[in-house]
């Protein structure tokens, strides 16, 4: 009962803030939801998905690749938003409330499944957990693709557990399925069916049945992406899915790279990058005679940069842990402009990492002088000018990492498929922006890694009872004696 009245309680809260924002700040608007909006216009009027114009302002790089049918994003969250459209429904008000009712639907979806797969008290935590996240409170009122994603994540990892728990094939069946629809709203899954499978197969390696469903689900995910891949061939000639990874590539991880290695700093190597590509894609086009299309374009740039990356290894494979680390215990960016109201932390907590270790100096009295380029300074500086909200926030995210990286104990000792699972979508989820570390793409498993943190604190919590038994044990004998 007292679980239900909470719940409750909790989606007024929900629908309170919501109203509250909506009087506060009502753009809705991230720097890339006028692509999105663009595309879903473009796609209603003149059924082609394209944008607009060239050049939009909204798309600061348009102008570093060629201009035609949109292969960069994936149509899944357009076609969303073209769908209130052609409803007659043009006031964004109504796409961010259908997000809060489709964020509120994977709570339901996540209580509904999740009970059976978690166990009830696993599972309510991460109801009150989901219900209460910045990030869930934040991106329903974006126009961005996360809300719509979110069900998608959890259903394929439903699906598949529903497969582990009762073996038939028709789960993975609809995990295909689900995860084709998912990859076309976000591309970020594209690669996740294939660490799925690796799962599926790794506990189920000597059963050749377990080949068998796992073909059926990779089979149907293609199937399902493949009228998009069409698509693409039809114009480009090519079987392409996205040119999001090209884009990272170039104007992230390889000025993240150089920042690292000292060669240029990061805000001076990403026109670098762009002004080396746009220079060698002239070079190329004199050698084809033609302009290169765009799929070509991505292929080549994306060439470019792992080139270049490639100079680098140990420093590239640094930089990818650290970018790891920060996407687990740095909150959404986002959480800080859209809940917190904050034109940005003062000092952003991966700048916490110092520049240079200065030995800390005391001043006539002896009190402690910290340098704000001492790891302890900058600690200090931001602890007593974050505010209150955000820096719990903070301190929230790094016990969660801490737990959860624990935690990982106990999925091992456990055997449990379903775990692994949830454990490898949670890694997968956090480490896929590589460098960048963005906790953005952390969001649609926000509450399987707080569940992992949950069972890292089971772990500690059993590790230091066999600690202290022998103690006990020694405690209780002299007791007797």
């Amino acid at each position: 009962m007292w679980f239900n009245w909470t719940v409750g309680f909790l989606i007024l809260f929900r629908f309170g803030l919501f109203i509250y924002f909506l009087m506060v700040d009502h753009t809705f608007i991230h720097l890339d939801s006028g692509a999105y909006i663009d595309l879903a216009d473009n796609l209603l009027r003149n059924h082609v998905f394209t944008m607009s114009s060239p050049n939009p302002d909204f798309e600061v790089q348009s102008q570093d690749r060629p201009y035609g049918p949109e292969v960069f994003r994936t149509p899944g969250f357009p076609v969303f938003l073209a769908l209130f459209k052609l409803l007659g429904i043009n006031d964004l008000f109504w796409v961010v409330y259908g997000q809060e009712i489709i964020y509120l639907a994977s709570v339901f979806l996540f209580y509904q499944y999740g009970r059976q797969l978690l166990g009830l008290n696993f599972t309510r935590i991460g109801v009150i957990f989901l219900m209460l996240n910045p990030g869930g409170i934040a991106y329903t009122k974006l126009i961005l693709s996360e809300t719509l994603f979110m069900p998608f994540v959890f259903g394929s990892l439903f699906s598949i557990g529903f497969y582990f728990k009762k073996r038939h094939w028709k789960y993975l069946f609809f995990a295909g399925i689900i995860m084709g629809i998912g990859a076309l709203i976000r591309p970020i899954m594209y690669y996740f069916p294939w660490v799925a499978a690796g799962t599926i197969l790794f506990f189920y390696r000597n059963n050749k049945y377990s080949w068998f469903h796992t073909s059926v689900m990779l089979l149907t995910f293609l199937l399902v992406i493949s009228p998009w891949l069409i698509r693409n061939y039809q114009i480009y000639g090519q079987y392409f899915f996205s040119g999001q990874a090209s884009n990272v590539l170039v104007h992230y991880h390889v000025p993240r790279v150089w920042n690292a290695e000292g060669i240029r700093s990061y805000w001076d190597g990403r026109p670098f990058i762009r002004k080396m590509v746009a220079e060698a894609r002239i070079d190329k086009e004199k050698q084809l005679g033609r302009p290169l299309d765009a799929v070509e374009f991505f292929k080549f740039q994306q060439q470019i940069a792992l080139k270049e990356l490639i100079k680098y290894p140990k420093t590239y494979l640094t930089q990818w842990i650290s970018g790891t680390l920060k996407a687990m215990y740095v909150p959404f960016a986002v959480e800080v402009y859209n809940v917190y109201h904050e034109p940005g932390a003062p000092i952003p907590f991966i700048e916490l990492l110092p520049d240079t270790l200065q030995a800390e100096k005391t001043n006539a009295l002896g009190i402690p002088v910290f340098s704000k380029t001492s790891i302890t300074g900058k600690l200090f500086y931001f602890v007593t000018h974050a505010r209150p909200l955000y820096l719990l926030s903070i301190i929230t995210s790094v016990l969660t990492m801490v737990f959860a990286l624990l935690g990982v104990f106990y999925v091992v000792q456990k055997k449990d498929p379903f775990l692994w699972l949830i454990m490898l979508a949670n890694f997968y989820y956090i480490s896929v922006a590589g460098p960048t570390g963005y906790a953005r793409f952390r969001l649609p498993v926000d509450v399987f890694w707080f569940i992992q943190a949950i069972f890292g604190g089971i772990w500690c919590w059993g590790f230091f009872q066999q600690l202290l038994s022998p103690l006990k044990s020694k405690m209780l004998t002299t007791g007797a004696g």
